[in-house]
């Protein structure tokens, strides 16, 4: 199976953010080919150091790994968000201890122009507002 035209879209965009970022915003390895259910997962790292932080905020370390899971679909169907841990577990917004909610409806919230522009955007004000406490 190789990717889809949507999902090579997400994986350029993803390069283009990671190449303007100024080092805030890193690939890690990129697969060869998508899981078994169709996705391209696509790990990567965001630099938390120095956000502000409520005392009862989520204390992120110094860079944070992140998993997006990128649909056949993309951009019609929004990826998901996902860590390899359980440290945010039992925050709000975290389903199933890894799942990182971003959308409160994926319906009138996700635009399919923004693309993986917006998704980021959108996992950088998560871990903004978890650092504040303010997920709610």
């Amino acid at each position: 199976m190789t990717w889809t035209e949507g999902q090579s879209l997400a994986l350029e965009q993803l390069r283009e953010i990671e190449r303007n970022s100024g080092g805030a915003f890193t690939l890690r390895p990129i697969p060869t080919s998508p899981t078994t259910s169709g996705h391209l997962e696509i790990e990567f790292s965001v630099l938390c150091k120095g956000l502000p932080r409520a005392p009862t905020g989520i204390p992120y370390r110094e860079r944070e790994r992140l998993v997006a899971m990128i649909p056949r679909d993309f951009p019609y169907r929004v990826p998901s968000l996902w860590v390899r841990h359980e440290r945010f577990a039992g925050r709000p917004h975290v389903q199933w201890k890894r799942h990182l909610c971003l959308y409160v409806s994926t319906e009138t919230e996700w635009s399919p122009s923004d693309g993986m522009f917006g998704f980021v955007e959108r996992v950088w004000a998560w871990l903004c507002q978890g650092a504040l406490d303010q997920l709610d």
